[in-house]
């Protein structure tokens, strides 16, 4: 039952969190609405582990984790730096 509640929060939450990224004024709070969503969307797979008592489905959850963690750093770099190359390719590039 707990698990069944927890899935119903996180896709409460993920539509607020969709609604975030769809209209967040800055750059910034639509990066923390994307990362907001995927662990919204964690949590979601770890009830439906719990529920269908599969713990295959936790190994899931961890791929989300770390996907997750990569797509955070690839957006707030090229947030930071609007491109996605090093700072050392960069200036290389330069005349």
């Amino acid at each position: 039952m707990t698990a069944l509640c927890a899935a119903i929060a996180a896709a409460a939450v993920l539509l607020l969190c969709l609604f975030r990224l769809l209209l967040g004024p800055t750059l910034y709070d639509r990066v923390v609405a994307a990362n907001a969503a995927g662990l919204c969307i964690m949590v979601g797979a770890a009830a439906f582990a719990v529920l269908s008592a599969d713990a295959r489905a936790l190994d899931v959850c961890i791929a989300i984790v770390f996907a997750m963690l990569v797509a955070n750093v690839a957006m707030f770099k090229f947030s930071y730096a609007k491109t996605f190359q090093s700072a050392i390719a960069r200036a290389e590039e330069a005349p």
